[in-house]
């Protein structure tokens, strides 16, 4: 028997056994069709993504901006000039950035060839000076705790022609800023 119970009559412990066996019973029940329900929108949430005829990526930059905070003490307004004064901070915080997910149309848009080596942690290379303002752009706003920016970049396909991209990003997360950060893609080159 449980202590708190000791000093309760036959009949008494009878009846809170039996109150705690049916809260038991409530409780599994409800955090059963919660987790029902979760799996269900997340399903939903996996076709969409999948399926969109939308270029769609899934990324996580949250490592990103913990460095960038790790790096820059300064004044909060002045975090656009410590980036642009500094690449190679930019290009360590992009290289902490990581593409979580990307659907189709995306690795067909970004000319893909092997999904599994495009997700993970990104390239620093993939900073250059034509596109430095793009990355501290991203940056600022995360760190600043926006949660949406656009942004168009250049960028050259396989065959070596010029097009032009253009990102929209959505932070979605719940917890951490950056952790789920939901990336459309269209090329806008016309």
């Amino acid at each position: 028997a449980v202590p708190f119970m000791w000093d309760l009559s036959a009949d008494q412990q009878m009846v809170l056994g039996a109150i705690m066996f049916l809260s038991f019973v409530m409780t599994h029940f409800i955090f059963s069709s919660i987790q029902d329900s979760s799996r269900a929108v997340n399903t939903r949430y996996q076709m969409l993504f999948d399926g969109s005829p939308t270029a769609v990526l899934e990324e996580d930059w949250s490592e990103a901006v913990g460095y960038i905070r790790s790096e820059y003490t300064g004044k909060p307004g002045r975090i656009k000039q410590f980036l642009l004064a500094y690449p190679d901070v930019v290009r360590r915080a992009v290289a902490q950035s990581k593409i979580i997910r990307a659907n189709e149309a995306a690795l067909r848009l970004l000319e893909v060839r092997n999904a599994a080596r495009f997700l993970g942690y990104r390239d620093p290379g993939l900073v250059t000076e034509e596109n430095m303002d793009v990355f501290v752009s991203a940056l600022v706003c995360l760190y600043e705790g926006g949660k949406t920016w656009e942004y168009e970049i250049e960028t050259r396909g396989r065959n070596g022609e010029m097009r032009w991209l253009q990102n929209r990003s959505v932070d979605t997360s719940t917890g951490v800023p950056g952790t789920t950060i939901i990336v459309a893609l269209a090329d806008v080159s016309h």
